[in-house]
Formats: C-alpha cells, sequence, structure tokens
C-alpha cells in the first residue's frame, strides 16, 4: 500500500523454526523514499501462534 509517493506499507507472514520450536510472525513494515532509496522507519512483529 502506498498512502504517499515516498511512504509504503507491507506487511508480511514469518515462519520461524528453530530445534525447539517454531511459529508464525506478522510483520508491519513502513518504508519511506528519499533520493531515490527506499528507507526503513520502523517494523513490528506480532508472533501470532506457536505450530
Amino acid at each position: 500500500m502506498f498512502p504517499a509517493a515516498d511512504v509504503a506499507v507491507a506487511s508480511a507472514r514469518q515462519l520461524w523454526v528453530t530445534a525447539q520450536e517454531r511459529g508464525v510472525n506478522a510483520g508491519t513494515w513502513v518504508l519511506t523514499k528519499k533520493n531515490g532509496a527506499w528507507w526503513i522507519c520502523t517494523v513490528h512483529n506480532t508472533r501470532l501462534t506457536a505450530i
């Protein structure tokens, strides 16, 4: 989603696995475009569930 020409909001689901457990996170990223490059402003990850 682009709320403005130089701002993007992206979301992703992340499956993670370790030797002890595995689960799913939901992530939201806010990016801004400055001097032709995209920069990450903030990231928020939320653990949804262990699977």
